[in-house]
C-alpha cells in the first residue's frame, strides 16, 4: 500500500469526475452544479489542506444550482468529450490523448487522488493516476450489485485486483456482506446530502397532518428503472381516499409517464414538477407523508435518506442496501406491485399514530447519515490505510 508523508490536513486533494459544472458569479468557487456532488466535494475538502476539483464544463443554468464550496476549495474546468455511447466512447479516448500532457502535469501536482466511478473522464484518469504510483481512492457511486456493462465488469476486475494494494475502494451501497467476496479490502460507504444542521431543522416535519389530504412524494431521475410507473398505478388504486402525488425529476421516461397518468384517469392527482432544486424538493417531501421509491436497481438512494429526514414514510423495493436502510422505518414491497404500495400507504392512512411513529422512526435512522459522518468516515479509512 502506497504511504503519505504527512496528514490528510496537509495534502493536496485533485478529484476528476464526469460531473457538469458552469460558472456561477453566486458561487465563492465561481462554478455551481446539481445534486448531491456540491454536498460531497465541501465535506470532503473538509478532510485535505487543499482540493481542486477538475470537471467538464457546460453552459450556465441557474435553475436548482448548488453551489460548489468548501476549504481551500477550486474548480478547473474540462472540456466535454462529445456524444453518447460508443461515439462517446471514441470521443471520449481521442479527448484523452489530446489532453495527455495536461492530465500528466495535474495528477503529478496532486498528493491524493479521487475518482468517484463511473465515470468516463475518472476512468481514463485513473489508469494514468495508477501508473504514476499515487495514493488513490475510489468511490463507486453506481449500483455495485449488478455491473452490466463491459465497462462496469471491467471495473470490478480492476477493484478486485489492485484494492489494498494500489487503491482504496469504496462501494456506495451496504448490506451484511462485503462488497466483493473476491477483495475484502473493498468496503461500504453511505452517502448523503444532508449535515447535522439540516438534519435538526427538520425535526419537527415529523408532525404534519393531512390537513388537505395525504400527499405521496416521489423524488429523483424518471427513468424506466426507476419503478414510477407503479406508483402513478398505486395512485389509481387509491383514488377513492383524498390523496395527491408529487414526482420530482425528470429524465427519459417522464413523458410516458404523464402518459399513463393520463390513461390512469389521474391526472388531476398528480403533478409533474420536473427538475427541481434541491431546497425545494426538501420542502415538498417536509409537506408530504409518504415516499414511494419501488426502483428496480440502486447504489445508496440519497433521495429515500432525504424524505426519511423529512419525515416521509418511506416505501421502498428491497434493492440493494434499502432493507437495511428502512428497516422497521418504513415498509419494502416487490418490485412491480401497485398493490403492495397502494395497501402499506393505505393502512398507514387508517392509522394516523402508527403513521406519526414510523415517521419518528425513520427521522431517528436518517440521523445516522451526515455528510460529517460520511467525511469522518472516510477519513478513517484513508488515514488507517496511508499514515
Amino acid at each position: 500500500m502506497r504511504k503519505l508523508t504527512k496528514p490528510l490536513a496537509e495534502c493536496k486533494l485533485m478529484v476528476f469526475s464526469h460531473k457538469e459544472v458552469w460558472r456561477s458569479s453566486a458561487s465563492p468557487s465561481g462554478w455551481a452544479t446539481d445534486g448531491g456532488f456540491a454536498y460531497h466535494m465541501l465535506a470532503l475538502s473538509s478532510i485535505f489542506g487543499e482540493t481542486e476539483v477538475l470537471v467538464p464544463q457546460r453552459p450556465a443554468r441557474t435553475a436548482g444550482e448548488n453551489f460548489i464550496k468548501g476549504h481551500n476549495l477550486s474548480v478547473t474546468p474540462l472540456s466535454i468529450p462529445a456524444g453518447h455511447g460508443a461515439k462517446r466512447k471514441i470521443t471520449t479516448l481521442l479527448w484523452f490523448l489530446a489532453h495527455l500532457p495536461y492530465l500528466l502535469k495535474k495528477i503529478r501536482s496532486a498528493d491524493v487522488l479521487h475518482f468517484p466511478l463511473p465515470s468516463d473522464v475518472g476512468f481514463v484518469a485513473l489508469h494514468l493516476a495508477l501508473r504514476l504510483k499515487k495514493p488513490i481512492f475510489i468511490r463507486h457511486c453506481g449500483n455495485w450489485l449488478d455491473a452490466k456493462t463491459s465497462t462496469e465488469k471491467y471495473m470490478r476486475r480492476l477493484f478486485d485486483k489492485h484494492a489494498g494494494k494500489a487503491l482504496e475502494v469504496m462501494a456506495t451501497g451496504g448490506g451484511s456482506e462485503n462488497p466483493s467476496a473476491a477483495n475484502p479490502s473493498i468496503s461500504w460507504i453511505f452517502s448523503s446530502s444532508l449535515s447535522q444542521a439540516d438534519l435538526a431543522g427538520m425535526q419537527n416535519c415529523a408532525e404534519k397532518k393531512p390537513a388537505d389530504g395525504f400527499i405521496i412524494a416521489r423524488l429523483g431521475r424518471q427513468e424506466k428503472s426507476k419503478g414510477t410507473d407503479a406508483v402513478l398505478q398505486a395512485v389509481a388504486l387509491l383514488q377513492h381516499l383524498p390523496v395527491k402525488a408529487i414526482i420530482m425529476g425528470d429524465g427519459a421516461h417522464l413523458p410516458a409517464l404523464k402518459a399513463l397518468a393520463a390513461k390512469l384517469n389521474i391526472g388531476h392527482l398528480v403533478e409533474f414538477m420536473g427538475y427541481t432544486s434541491h431546497g425545494h424538493a426538501m420542502d415538498v417531501l417536509c409537506k408530504a407523508h409518504f415516499f414511494a421509491f419501488p426502483s428496480h436497481t440502486e447504489g445508496f438512494p440519497k433521495a429515500v435518506l432525504e424524505a426519511m429526514a423529512a419525515g416521509c414514510v418511506p416505501i421502498t423495493s428491497g434493492v440493494s442496501v434499502l432493507p437495511q436502510l428502512v428497516g422497521d422505518a418504513g415498509t419494502i414491497v416487490p418490485i412491480n406491485d401497485p398493490q403492495a404500495i397502494a395497501q402499506a400507504i393505505e393502512g398507514y392512512m387508517t392509522d394516523e399514530n402508527q403513521r406519526i411513529a414510523v415517521s419518528r422512526a425513520a427521522q431517528a435512522k436518517a440521523m445516522r447519515f451526515t455528510l460529517e459522518g460520511w467525511a469522518d468516515t472516510i477519513r478513517k479509512k484513508l488515514e488507517a490505510a496511508w499514515l
